[in-house]
């Protein structure tokens, strides 16, 4: 230091301070999360309940598939009769499916709609494609050793027993027809209710078993 001199005086940057970290952007973030997370599980078992119309198709297609096997096996009258009863299960299957994890009764009636809807178009394509396999295996053999009534030496050897059901004896066949139909439509719902009634009450008999 030399006298009649001050030294200078250090001069340091100023830094501004930091300002505090606030957290409510990130609880808030947090909550967000939190909630979305609580809400998964719900729409996740909403996502996971079966469209009545998908159990229908599902169940249906079986239940046609296998009435056309069981009337072209056994070729008589109770083979349709027996495919009829098969088919009422299947209904109350479908309607307890789509039901049994929840869900309003009123989806297992529909589901039974759509499975009467499906087995009937499956039944009668899979009946007329099994009729025409077989009668054209019956055509080229029987040709082989008769030469008259071919046609229908093959017909007879594959027809199966149809079943006279009238419901109203003195109306045309296409009367009977859409009867037949809107009873077998109105069947299917009903038994498919009965099917929906069965899995709700299962579902809520497991929901009020408590955990282990």
């Amino acid at each position: 230091m030399v006298a009649g001199y001050s030294s200078p005086v250090p001069v340091y940057p100023y830094i501004s301070p930091m300002p505090p970290l606030t957290t409510p952007n990130i609880a808030a973030k947090g909550k967000a999360k939190n909630g979305q997370k609580e809400l998964q599980p719900g729409s996740q078992s909403n996502k996971s309940l079966s469209a009545p119309s998908n159990q229908g198709c599902l169940w249906g297609l079986i239940q046609g598939v296998l009435a056309a096997f069981i009337v072209l096996s056994l070729r008589q009258q109770a083979a349709f009769y027996l495919a009829t009863v098969i088919g009422f299960c299947f209904y109350v299957l479908a309607g307890y499916l789509t039901t049994h994890r929840g869900g309003g009764s009123l989806r297992g009636g529909w589901a039974g709609y759509w499975a009467g809807i499906y087995s009937t178009i499956s039944f009668w394509l899979a009946l007329g494609l099994g009729l025409l396999i077989g009668y054209i295996q019956h055509y080229q053999t029987i040709s082989r050793y008769y030469h008259d009534n071919v046609i229908g030496r093959a017909w007879s050897a594959i027809a199966p027993q149809w079943p006279s059901l009238e419901l109203l004896p003195k109306q045309p066949l296409a009367v009977n027809a859409l009867a037949l139909m809107l009873l077998g439509v109105a069947l299917a719902w009903t038994l498919g209710w009965v099917g929906g009634l069965l899995g709700r009450n299962r579902h809520a008999k497991y929901k009020q078993t408590p955990a282990a």
